[in-house]
């Protein structure tokens, strides 16, 4: 990445829910990316929140087998929630996954639970545009 391109990238702002260490600041979509495989490496998704320029706030957790992504619009007037979901198992029985938020075992409901590609893929494609995409299915929450 050139200075010039630097200066006009994004920021975000990855926040680590329960950890000791510090908030990150990442810039631009390639540092992002790294961010994102190397959460997808654990086999025990964690989750962060990434707080973008726009003031929204995207909650992911990813590991090596699924992830999730839950999507809080800044603009909104009442806070807006959606989780992007697998439509074709909203009529399923409900079965839940666990992720680790904050070194709390949370429940996700297993229509929420995306494969870790589709994941990173929401949420680059988010970081480029800063906006949900709209080729995926959004639940209000």
């Amino acid at each position: 990445m050139t200075d010039d391109e630097a200066l006009r990238a994004p920021v975000f702002k990855l926040i680590l829910m329960g950890d000791d260490q510090p908030d990150k600041s990442i810039q631009g979509i390639h540092e992002l990316e790294a961010e994102l495989r190397t959460m997808q490496r654990d086999e025990y998704p964690r989750s962060v929140n990434l707080l973008a320029p726009n003031g929204d706030i995207l909650t992911i957790a990813l590991g090596a087998q699924f992830g999730f992504v839950q999507h809080e619009d800044a603009a909104s007037t009442s806070p807006t929630c959606s989780m992007a979901v697998d439509r074709s198992r909203l009529g399923a029985e409900r079965k839940y996954r666990e992720v680790d938020a904050g070194g709390t075992p949370t429940p996700i409901p297993e229509y929420a639970c995306l494969p870790p590609e589709q994941v990173i893929r929401i949420v680059l494609d988010y970081a480029q545009h800063l906006k949900k995409p709209s080729d995926v299915d959004w639940q209000p929450l």
